[in-house]
């Protein structure tokens, strides 16, 4: 069994990594999204 502080370590990381991903892809999809319907 693996240490809690490690287990949330490595949940918090993924959490982390994975928000910044959807982030940016969604600032990016919006962005030439945007550029396509406006331009």
């Amino acid at each position: 069994m693996m240490e809690p502080r490690g287990n949330y370590v490595i949940v918090g990381v993924f959490v982390f990594v994975l928000g910044a991903v959807a982030v940016g892809m969604v600032l990016w999809l919006g962005k030439s999204d945007y550029r396509g319907a406006y331009d």
